[in-house]
């Protein structure tokens, strides 16, 4: 805009308006970021409690035990079935989305994503009944927890291995 002295500027009202319009993007933007993180540990949540229930019907439907642990410092899990090959060994369970080791980086496949505690860091779920055991081969005796630094819990209910969320 030119101003009386030929001089060019903008006037306050033009850098208001202009300032405006960028905090309503940046706050546009947050609020957008946020809303796919949120979303991002929904789904992470919802994929480990397929998952475990996988592990569980295929558990009883094969009559071979399951096997997940997980490990909070390299923020993954694995799931193994039993190897009738090898007595006591276990193989990776194969994904049957992708016929790939089932085995989940949670920082690779949701970014931002934490497990943040794990109380029971191995869960056996019984080929004859589906009931989960702990690492020492004990049946659960209160309910395994699976936390995600979102505040998204799943859980494992002792006796029935029902597979839920807190």
């Amino acid at each position: 805009m030119c101003t009386k002295d030929g001089n060019s500027g903008f006037s306050l009202i033009e850098l208001m308006v202009v300032a405006t319009i960028a905090v309503v993007l940046a706050v546009a933007a947050v609020y957008s970021l946020s809303g796919i993180r949120a979303e991002r540990n929904r789904v992470a949540a919802e994929t480990l409690m397929m998952h475990l229930r996988y592990a569980r019907d295929v558990a009883v439907s094969r009559e071979k035990n399951m096997k997940i642990v997980f490990s909070v410092p390299s923020n993954s899990y694995s799931i193994s079935i039993e190897d009738t090959n090898a007595p006591g060994g276990y193989a990776f369970a194969n994904d049957p989305a992708t016929q790939t080791d089932l085995v989940v980086d949670i920082s690779q496949s949701y970014p931002g994503v934490a497990l943040s505690a794990v109380n029971n860091n191995m869960v056996i779920f019984s080929k004859t009944n589906g009931v989960p055991y702990d690492i020492s081969g004990l049946p659960l005796s209160s309910t395994g927890t699976i936390s995600f630094s979102s505040g998204s819990t799943v859980t494992i209910a002792p006796r029935t291995g029902y597979v839920g969320t807190q």
